[in-house]
């Protein structure tokens, strides 16, 4: 009950402090992406779709970039609960601006390769938001992160094809190694691993902050407790516990 009120209450900070002028912009410039792509009788799903959903990666990047990290820290409750209740802030957003983007054009609706590609992009992108933030400050973490994304979406695709002799494109149905559903499963599992890892809070335990008994010491034993002296006639002696 008491951590249940400690997330409901750092909802509204989060909400505040996520940066959607960013989305804002991405948005309209994704959709434009996409119908530029279905031009000329062309089809959005090889280029125009994939670089559209990755600008809502980068949206997704900037997530962790949290100006109150050093206030909401402090908090009792968990980092990686922190990270979730950012990331279940910004998700729902990113899935309704793409789902309007799988309707553009001649695009029917969502289909198992733009899902997949979708599920790519958010997981990475979530991954790589965490571990920027271990590497550089919260509030610069989201281009480093940004960066890392789109190396892993498009340049290692590119560079397995051309170190395969293959003709490289960022189409998310033509990978470079294997079936693209085995492709991105390994990808999104690896990414999955790498964000738990960077997720680690080692104040925390199952979500609540570990507190240090009032009475240890620097060993961390608490220590005995001091028993009063009580005069008799036979002189001083201890008191029994």
């Amino acid at each position: 009950m008491q951590r249940g009120r400690m997330i409901r209450a750092l909802v509204g900070p989060n909400i505040r402090t996520i940066r959607w002028l960013p989305l804002s912009l991405i948005a309209p410039l994704g959709a434009w992406i996409v119908q530029a792509g279905a031009r000329d009788s062309g089809n959005p799903d090889a280029v125009a779709l994939p670089v559209a959903v990755a600008l809502l990666g980068v949206w997704l990047c900037l997530v962790f970039e949290d100006p109150a990290e050093e206030v909401t820290s402090s908090a009792p409750v968990s980092l990686p609960l922190r990270r979730a209740i950012r990331a279940a802030i910004a998700i729902p957003p990113t899935l309704a601006v793409w789902f309007v983007y799988s309707w553009i054009g001649p695009l029917s609706g969502p289909t198992a390769a733009t899902v997949t590609w979708l599920a790519a992009v958010v997981v990475l992108s979530l991954a790589a938001a965490a571990t920027a933030t271990r590497i550089v400050p919260s509030e610069r973490s989201g281009m480093v992160a940004a960066t890392g994304m789109a190396t892993l979406l498009f340049g290692l695709p590119i560079g397995l094809a051309v170190i395969g002799d293959r003709p490289p494109t960022i189409d998310p149905s033509n990978v470079p190694v294997g079936e693209p559903i085995v492709y991105w499963s390994a990808l999104i599992a690896s990414a999955i691993a790498i964000g738990l890892v960077a997720h680690r809070d080692p104040a925390h335990r199952w979500g609540i902050r570990k507190h240090r008994h009032p009475t240890a010491g620097p060993d961390h034993r608490p220590r005995a407790p001091i028993r009063p002296v009580v005069e008799t006639p036979a002189g001083r002696r201890r008191a029994r516990a």
